[in-house]
């Protein structure tokens, strides 16, 4: 079973990944409130596919299971993808039931 916790800093070595093709200025912070989408976020379309990416290359690498994170609903995404925290519930409960 993995943790919301676990998912999280599967979701921060993600952000690391994406950063360093960031300036500066675009780079996710790693904080459970960051906002990865809807008001207040600073994260663009692109670097949301490149996080997604990332998360589930490190989630295959770690426990073996490959995830489709892309594959969401639309009317899901703004609540499950708003915050790292978020997506990191969201992280968990699909590595769970995969």
């Amino acid at each position: 079973m993995v943790s919301s916790d676990k998912a999280l800093q599967w979701v921060y070595a993600a952000a690391d990944a994406a950063n360093r093709d960031l300036a500066e200025e675009d780079r996710i912070s790693k904080s459970p409130d960051t906002r990865l989408r809807g008001e207040g976020s600073a994260v663009d379309s692109l670097t949301i596919i490149n996080l997604l990416i990332e998360i589930e290359a490190i989630v295959e690498q770690e426990t073996g299971k490959r995830l489709s994170l892309m594959s969401v609903e639309p009317a899901d995404m703004q609540k499950s993808f708003a915050t790292a925290r978020s997506l990191a519930d969201y992280v968990a409960e699909q590595v769970n039931n995969a």
